[in-house]
């Protein structure tokens, strides 16, 4: 990415900077010492650009489980 970041790290940001609880999972050591070491300051336009992702996935879905749509605006 231009932020020097794996595309993990920067999703990972991406949903800190947005005060979405972030809880990434990993058995491999090195990525566990990668997703430590996010940057915590995208650019505005890195974050213009994923705000505008239109794809709404989730392996969980939160209507089903917690009877709540997180996706709602």
């Amino acid at each position: 990415s231009k932020e020097g970041l794996t595309s993990s790290q920067l999703l990972l940001a991406w949903g800190c900077f947005r005060g979405t609880p972030v809880i990434p999972k990993t058995a491999n050591e090195s990525r566990l010492e990668e997703n430590i070491k996010i940057k915590q300051n995208l650019s505005t336009e890195t974050i213009k650009q994923l705000d505008a992702l239109k794809i709404r996935f989730r392996f969980c879905n939160p209507v089903d489980w917690w009877k709540r749509d997180c996706f709602s605006d």
